[in-house]
């Protein structure tokens, strides 16, 4: 009890501190909105706008709005303080901490200066996959020698015809890379010896192969570029680099330094670098804003997704009458441009297979839930059945085409399925809701949403600071 006491207390607490310096932007009932609230949504949501004019602040604010007041509601049932939920966002917090208790641009101020290195130390080539396919005359012998370069030859014609290098390598060359599909290693210009060959493999792109060259102690090889590494983009590079630096204990002396500064930071004397990360991991939302944006993200997020789910989109699912009722009036937005296949269609390539579960399951197909669950059990994923739910217009499967709407062009493959069963029918219009699902199901679910959205605003007065909300238009 005192832990989840605890827990609760530093849930309310992380989330209900609102500075003095922050004027207000928003109020929601009496619960008061700062401005670096709607700062922090705007960075997490906004990314793709280069300019904040007034209609994409005002789209946003809506957006906060509702957010909020789905948040308020959630509050007003408890469901902050539910031990699931309290237990859920910490698991998620706890995830997220690692990477903001360290010095993340120091860190990749590191990773630039590793991938200059290797740029330097390659070179203006850059590095290269070397993949080499060697065939080696079995003699001495004249007639052994033309038998290689004519190999050789047949293996570039198959090469520039499409056939994969690896394989070829695999199943011909006589160098010890073969097993490895030909992959010798990253190269640089300085790694070659023969400046010659130096000069044909470098000039090669990714995916290219050389034409087959003789060497002096008289092997034939064809040489290719399996990848190419120039150096010289940090975000094409950056994944690489921080794994490497990762694997190679940067992190943790990363780390180490961050609970020193901490330490000289905070005057937190007392405490172990380790032991200061441990404190800083309990305060981040204060000390950090970024991190304060995506824990409290996830923490309204949260909250809405479980309101939400427990007072709109799981009734509304449910709803039979009110899907009935919405469909009727709302017709014309389901009218079909021309006839469509209303139904299901299950496929089989056994007869073994589509016996076994005939009975239990293909026989007992009334309603798309049916036909799903067909589909979603495991067992029947795994005999090869092909499952196909409507609504279709012509054309746009050749199946349905050829069972449903008569076509006379046999579908390729479908010898291979010859057992089928088929449920529904070809119709003018949809005649219910049934017959436009799913989509009409997320189109109820939007319209229950936004009626609980309106009852809301009555029910939580909403106040904007117009003045401030304006400071936000750029």
């Amino acid at each position: 009890m005192r832990r989840f006491i605890f827990l609760l207390l530093f849930v309310v607490a992380v989330f209900t501190d609102c500075t003095s310096k922050d004027p207000v932007v928003l109020k929601i009932g009496n619960t008061k909105y700062a401005a670096h609230d709607f700062q922090d949504f705007l960075d997490r949501n906004m990314k793709s706008y280069m300019v904040a004019d007034s209609m994409i602040i005002a789209r946003y604010a809506k957006q906060f709005e509702e957010l909020k007041l789905k948040v308020e509601e959630a509050k007003s049932k408890g469901i902050h303080k539910d031990t699931a939920f309290i237990n859920e966002f910490n698991h998620y917090r706890s995830l997220q901490t690692d990477d903001y208790l360290f010095d993340m641009e120091a860190y990749l101020d590191t990773a630039r200066l590793i991938l200059q290195e290797a740029k330097e130390a390659a070179g203006p080539d850059g590095s290269s996959m070397l993949g080499v396919i060697e065939i080696v005359p079995e003699s001495k012998e004249q007639t052994d020698y033309e038998a290689a370069w004519k190999l050789v030859n047949d293996i570039y014609k198959r090469l520039q015809k499409g056939e994969g290098f690896s394989e070829l390598a695999l199943k011909y060359s006589s160098h010890e890379s073969a097993q490895r599909g030909g992959m010798i290693g990253w190269k640089e210009r300085n790694s070659f010896s023969d400046t010659a060959l130096a000069n044909d493999f470098f000039a090669l792109e990714a995916g290219q192969f050389t034409e087959p060259l003789a060497l002096q102690q008289g092997t034939f090889i064809i040489m290719a570029c399996l990848g190419r590494q120039r150096f010289d983009n940090f975000e094409n590079e950056k994944e690489s680099i921080l794994a490497y630096m990762d694997a190679n204990g940067y992190r943790e002396r990363a780390v180490e330094r961050f609970g020193q500064n901490l330490i000289e930071t905070y005057r937190w004397r007392n405490l172990t670098p380790d032991q200061a990360i441990e404190k800083e991991r309990t305060m981040l939302e204060k000390h950090n804003p970024a991190f304060r944006a995506l824990s409290s993200e996830y923490y309204d997020g949260l909250l809405m997704y479980r309101i939400a789910s427990q007072e709109v989109w799981k009734p509304a699912a449910k709803d039979t009458a009110g899907l009935a009722e919405y469909f009727e009036s709302h017709k014309a937005d389901y009218a079909f441009s021309e006839p469509a296949f209303l139904g299901y269609l299950v496929e089989c390539h056994d007869q073994l297979q589509y016996d076994s579960v005939k009975t239990e399951y293909i026989d007992k197909i009334i309603t798309r839930e049916d036909a799903e669950a067909l589909f979603l059990a495991t067992h029947i994923k795994d005999l090869g059945f092909r499952f196909y739910s409507g609504p279709y217009v012509k054309g746009q499967s050749p199946v349905i085409d050829y069972y449903a709407f008569g076509s006379k062009v046999v579908p390729d493959g479908i010898k291979k399925f010859p057992y089928v069963k088929i449920l529904g029918s070809v119709k003018e219009q949809p005649e219910k809701y049934s017959d436009v699902q799913p989509g009409i199901n997320v189109a109820y679910r939007n319209y229950m949403t936004e009626k609980w959205v309106e009852s809301l605003k009555a029910k939580y007065p909403v106040k904007w600071n117009l003045k401030v909300l304006q400071t936000f238009v750029k």
